[in-house]
């Protein structure tokens, strides 16, 4: 048989395989790294989009922020207005009542009994009537009436006394009475002075 000495072309043969592995090697690295530069860069712009995303949905917060604020306020100066409003209808709506009470005073008044003052009280829930009257039943009678007026109710005398000097007639007098629809205090004193 005849031999043939195969080893320098297994060698040059070993040679070739060593140096396509070094270069699919340097291949792969060099994919490698350009992969990964690749998912730096992608991954930058996804965090860049995001920030700018972040930015927007602040400003998008203030902006509501500043909104309901203004809402805020726009809704206390509603219940302002509101409030100012009632207290206009509820003067409005009693701004005659001190007139009427006076002509309940004037119609009730029998004949003998006058009034000096007419005021309210210190509590304002009262009206104090002061005057002169002919004679204690005079006083009584006016106590009666007023306690069946359809303003007036729970009349009380507070005192009931004769004056000092002899020359005159008749008996001064101070009671209080309720206002079912009691006046504002400035109302009954200006209706009081006219």
């Amino acid at each position: 048989m005849i031999r043939i000495n195969l080893l320098p072309y297994r060698e040059r043969l070993r040679e070739g395989h060593r140096r396509r592995f070094r270069l699919l090697l340097i291949l792969a690295v060099l994919v490698s790294a350009a992969l990964l530069a690749l998912a730096a860069v992608a991954i930058d712009a996804a965090i860049r989009d995001q920030g700018a995303r972040n930015g927007k949905l602040e400003d998008a917060i203030n902006t509501l922020n500043g909104t309901l604020r203004r809402a805020a306020s726009l809704n206390r100066e509603k219940q302002t207005l509101i409030e100012r409003q009632q207290l206009v209808e509820k003067l409005q709506a009693g701004r005659n009542d001190a007139v009427r009470l006076l002509e309940q005073f004037s119609l009730l008044t029998p004949p003998g009994v006058y009034l000096k003052e007419i005021k309210p009280s210190q509590d304002g829930q009262r009206i104090i009537v002061t005057g002169m009257a002919q004679s204690a039943e005079r006083v009584s009678a006016y106590l009666i009436l007023l306690g069946q007026g359809p303003m007036l109710s729970d009349p009380q005398l507070d005192y009931l006394r004769d004056p000092a000097d002899a020359a005159s007639r008749g008996s001064e007098f101070s009671l209080s009475v309720k206002a079912s629809q009691a006046p504002t205090r400035h109302a009954a004193s200006e209706g009081a002075r006219q």
